[in-house]
């Protein structure tokens, strides 16, 4: 497990910061109508900056373990 952790570090920091940045874009700007698929409900917000946190993570890890 602590492998795993070290290997996956650059796309759980980034993940961690993306769910972050999605409540806060929820709550902050969010959805006034209620009829937004990603901004209507935190949870939602939340799990979309989640994905793109890690897949951008993911990226960045590929690219630092080529260089």
């Amino acid at each position: 497990m602590k492998n795993w952790i070290s290997v996956q570090k650059h796309p759980i920091i980034a993940g961690t910061i993306g769910a972050t940045l999605g409540v806060l874009y929820w709550y902050f700007i969010g959805c006034s109508s209620g009829n937004c698929g990603i901004a209507s409900n935190w949870y939602s917000s939340m799990g979309a900056g989640l994905i793109m946190g890690y897949f951008l993570g993911d990226i960045a890890k590929n690219k630092n373990n080529k260089a």
